[in-house]
């Protein structure tokens, strides 16, 4: 089964771009865990980068009414902008926020540049 999220790579891009044009904050830590460094690379290493987030996974998209999961991953108001860690600690889970997280449990994340 093909990647529903990069299948429209064209449009993904135009999201991207647009959520950093917005300066977005993220939108399961709403800032808590500081503002979303836009131009680091998004992987592990560096964990407040930017990644898009959908809001109801793509993984779910028949429990949501969508058409199809490539529907779900491209509906501009199921996607957030998001840090790195936090959406790896979402997952594919729905209404999630780090509040729900034991302080001992939040990701580690100093602040500066990596």
């Amino acid at each position: 089964m093909d990647n529903a999220r990069y299948a429209n790579g064209t449009l993904r891009r135009k999201n991207r771009a647009r959520f950093k044009a917005m300066g977005a904050p993220c939108g399961i830590c709403h800032g808590r865990l500081g503002p979303i460094h836009y131009d680091e690379p998004s992987d592990s290493r560096h964990p407040l980068s930017f990644v898009i987030d959908e809001i109801r996974p793509v993984s779910k998209w028949r429990q949501f009414g969508y058409p199809s999961a490539r529907a779900a991953a491209e509906d501009w108001n199921n996607l957030q902008a998001a840090h790195y860690c936090c959406n790896a600690a979402k997952g594919a889970k729905v209404g999630y926020d780090l509040g729900d997280v034991r302080k001992s449990k939040w990701p580690n994340v100093p602040d500066g540049n990596w």
